[in-house]
C-alpha cells in the first residue's frame, strides 16, 4: 500500500516536472519498475514506512487496551463489596501513602510534620522538607518521635 503511494507520487511528480514532454506508457512503466534503484525520494519512504508502522502498532495496542479496560470495568461494576471492603476502599481513596521511608532523614532537612488522617490505610507521620517534599515515616520509630518533639519545640520557640 505504501509502495503504491510512492509509485503514484513519483508518477504524478514526473508528469508535473516534465509536462512539456510526452512519455509513452512503456517508459513510465519502466520508471515505476525501477523506482527502488532510482530512489527518487531518498530514504523518506523507508523512514515514513517505519513511522507509519509504529503509529499503527501504537493505535492497535491502544484499541486492545480499551477493550480490556471495558471488560475490567464491566466486571467490577457487578461486584458488591462487603462493609469491610468499602471501608478499605475509602482508605485507599483518601490516603496516598502506602509505605514508610525506611532510612533516617537528616533533621536539618525538615520544616514541619503532620499525622495522617484516620481514613488513611496506615498510621503515619508525614514530614515536610524545606524543599517542599513530603516523606511518609513510621510513627513508632524512636527517631521519628524525637524529630516530632524537636519540631514542636522549634515551633513553640518561633511563636514566643
Amino acid at each position: 500500500m505504501i509502495s503504491d503511494f510512492w509509485a503514484h507520487l513519483l508518477e504524478h511528480n514526473f508528469y508535473l516536472v516534465n509536462s512539456q514532454n510526452h512519455f509513452t506508457d512503456e517508459y513510465l512503466e519502466c520508471v515505476s519498475k525501477y523506482t527502488e534503484q532510482l530512489r527518487p525520494f531518498g530514504d523518506v519512504p523507508r523512514k515514513l514506512k517505519l513511522q507509519v508502522t509504529c503509529a499503527f502498532v501504537a493505535a492497535w495496542t491502544f484499541a486492545q487496551d480499551l477493550a480490556v479496560a471495558r471488560d475490567v470495568v464491566s466486571k467490577i461494576t457487578v461486584v458488591n463489596p462487603t462493609a469491610q471492603g468499602k471501608q478499605a476502599l475509602v482508605k485507599i481513596i483518601y490516603c496516598s501513602y502506602w509505605s514508610y521511608r525506611t532510612w533516617k532523614l537528616p533533621f536539618h532537612w525538615l520544616k514541619s510534620y503532620r499525622k495522617t488522617s484516620t481514613q488513611c490505610a496506615m498510621a503515619a507521620v508525614i514530614f515536610e522538607t524545606k524543599r517542599d517534599r513530603e516523606v511518609c515515616v513510621d510513627p513508632t520509630q524512636k527517631w521519628v518521635r524525637d524529630y516530632m518533639e524537636r519540631l514542636d519545640q522549634k515551633s513553640q520557640t518561633l511563636q514566643a
